[in-house]
């Protein structure tokens, strides 16, 4: 017998060392989510333990080759997968790929591949081999912080955020769109040193001492923009933690409101004005039919006493005073724009030259006032006494703010107002064609508190006793009654400049206008008169007996329909008070149009049209003669009545 023994020693160590590593780079593979795999061609497939979990199967059921894990792949990234492949078998050696597959089970997992060929001495492929990483986690954060990113990006919301100290770090493009203020601007400044002097250094302190003791903060910021501009923000400012609960940072998102502040301003301000607007409107009807018989008889007397009489001055001046009163009704109503208007078609030029001389005697000899005419300009469609109690209120405010000498000046403009125009501005109005009036002084000027406030009611800064704080807000009404929008810009020191923006009138609304304004005022037509107030109905009936027509008077709505029942001839004309005992004018003019069909009706009132809404009494259609009226005021809208189409014609 033969015994051979050999020190295998060293083999063996050998082979632990080989298992061992084997061991290692199994884990380690594991623990990176790294599988390895080998190709021998043509298809003969290797796979190491961590590419069956990262592929999510087992290798007691599947068995790898280029034809099962292709179909493993996600159908989307199949030829993908294909066109790599063969770019490493082609010696490219392409960069890493990214696919998808889908499980045993139905979940969809990202892999990252890399592979690489070797070629024998005849350049001919021996083998591809490479790894297999589960990138699922990196692969869907990436994702979820780049939808963050393009959110960030494309929010509406200014998002601005900070290091510990304050200072910007990081802005997005809706915080550029706001401020005016590009990223290069704002990077390594304070947070707030685009602030606008609105707030206070405590105010500052205060917001930082919380955010710093890890804090939310939220609340009401005034800013300014590069150019200078204030706007408002509501802003929520938090402190950023990382993994440990430390504060790393600091994010703020703010939301531009000063579209929002200035129209609750808006509300408040037509809140007022509604409010005094309903006392005035209270008050409006006495005092107006009062006012109509003082003006009728006084006209009356005018066109019967000699021009040499001695009374015809004491005449003028109840004239004169009756119109005042009037206007001050009319000033009140304005500026809670309940005023009954007249509009015609208005050549601003030919307003406000004739307006001139007048305004020349309200401001005194210290002050020059300037008004060149400005050829092409256009129409507005408005009551001229609107027109002339806006330029006498805005004269009287610059005459207060001149002390000593003087200028106003006063121009009027086409304007075309664009989309980009109509944004981000406190007083509203829409795109269009408009004609600018510009009333500019030279005098005291005003700070911007003043500023916010001057459109109030009752708000002035004048003494006691020398200003009822109701001029501009007239002015304000008169604007919004007519559709149109006021601005003011003014600087302590430098004086004050008033724009109005009235729109254009369209070609239908002027050729309606100038037919209107070219209609003959007398007639020969059978008017009913109906008007509870005996001296109104008598000077009434006077004043269209004067103009040719015959007349028919009635002091009560049932009385009105007797006359209607017993008159056997046409009646043409229905001039009817609004609101009498009995019935309403309303109620009235229905029940005689039932059977006198063809009967054209005009209304008549004291009162303002927005208290007779309120009670359900402003007849729909139709105009409303507000009184006090004169006597071609009259004549004109009977003609207009009578001239206009049949009810349900």
């Amino acid at each position: 017998m033969v015994v051979a023994h050999e020190n295998i020693t060293a083999r063996k160590q050998v082979e632990i060392a080989l298992q061992e590593q084997e061991r290692l780079l199994s884990k380690s593979q594991s623990f990176g989510h790294i599988g390895s795999w080998h190709v021998a061609m043509p298809d003969h497939m290797l796979w190491s333990s961590e590419t069956y979990n990262v592929f999510g199967v087992s290798r007691n059921t599947f068995t790898p080759s280029i034809e099962s894990l292709t179909g493993l792949i996600h159908p989307d990234d199949r030829m993908a997968m294909r066109a790599w492949i063969a770019a490493c078998g082609a010696g490219t050696k392409p960069a890493a790929l990214v696919f998808r597959i889908i499980t045993p089970d139905g979940t969809i997992r990202y892999i990252r591949g890399n592979g690489d060929a070797e070629f024998d001495a005849e350049h001919k492929l021996r083998h591809l081999a490479g790894t297999a990483q589960d990138v699922t986690e990196l692969t869907l954060a990436t994702a979820d912080q780049a939808r963050l990113a393009t959110a960030v990006d494309q929010a509406s919301e200014a998002i601005m955020i900070t290091d510990l100290k304050g200072l910007i770090i990081y802005t997005n493009p809706a915080f550029e769109k706001i401020t005016g203020y590009s990223r290069q601007d704002v990077y390594g400044q304070i947070w707030h040193f685009y602030d606008s002097d609105k707030h206070s250094e405590e105010f500052y302190l205060k917001m930082w001492a919380a955010l710093t003791a890890g804090h939310l903060w939220s609340g009401h910021l005034i800013n300014r923009r590069k150019d200078g501009t204030r706007y408002e923000e509501e802003a929520t400012i938090s402190p950023v933690r990382d993994a440990k609960g430390q504060i790393i940072n600091f994010v703020a998102i703010k939301r531009d409101v000063t579209r929002e502040v200035a129209l609750e301003m808006q509300n408040q301000q037509n809140a007022k004005t509604e409010a005094v607007g309903q006392l005035a409107g209270g008050v409006a009807h006495d005092f107006n039919n009062k006012l109509q018989i003082i003006m009728g008889c006084s006209e009356f007397l005018l066109n019967e006493i000699p021009p040499t009489s001695s009374f015809r001055t004491d005449l003028l001046d109840i004239q004169e005073a009756a119109q005042r009163s009037a206007d001050l009704t009319r000033q009140l109503l304005a500026f809670s724009r309940q005023q009954a208007i007249t509009p015609v078609l208005l050549d601003l030029n030919a307003a406000i030259a004739g307006s001139m001389k007048m305004l020349r005697r309200l401001i005194g000899e210290n002050i020059q006032l300037h008004f060149v005419p400005q050829s092409d300009l256009g129409y507005v469609f408005m009551d001229p006494s609107q027109m002339d109690q806006m330029l006498v209120n805005l004269a009287v405010n610059a005459r207060d703010a001149i002390l000593g000498t003087g200028n106003i000046f006063i121009e009027a403009a086409n304007r075309t107002l664009q989309e980009a125009d109509c944004q981000n501005k406190p007083d509203f109005v829409p795109p269009g064609e408009y004609v600018a009036v510009s009333f500019r002084d030279d005098g005291a000027g005003m700070t911007n508190e003043i500023q916010a406030r001057i459109f109030e009611p009752f708000f002035t800064t004048k003494d006691v006793g020398k200003g009822t704080g109701l001029g501009l807000a007239t002015v304000y009404g008169i604007v919004k009654q007519n559709n149109g929008a006021i601005g003011v810009q003014s600087v302590p020191g430098q004086g004050t400049t008033f724009t109005i923006l009235l729109p254009l009138s369209s070609e239908a609304a002027f050729a309606a206008a100038v037919a209107a304004q070219e209609r003959i005022t007398t007639g020969t037509e059978t008017v009913l008169v109906v008007e509870d107030e005996r001296n109104i109905l008598l000077l009434v009936q006077r004043t269209l007996v004067a103009q040719g027509y015959k007349v028919l008077t009635a002091i009560r709505p049932r009385l009105a329909l007797e006359v209607c029942a017993q008159y056997h001839e046409p009646i043409h004309l229905l001039l009817s008070d609004v609101i009498m005992p009995e019935m309403s004018g309303k109620e009235l003019a229905e029940r005689i149009q039932k059977f006198r069909p063809g009967i054209r009706v005009l209304f008549m009132s004291g009162y303002s049209a927005a208290i007779m809404e309120q009670h359900g009494q402003m007849p729909a259609g139709l105009h409303v003669l507000q009184k006090p009226f004169s006597a071609t005021a009259l004549a004109q809208h009977i003609r207009a009545a009578l001239d206009a189409p049949a009810p349900g014609g």
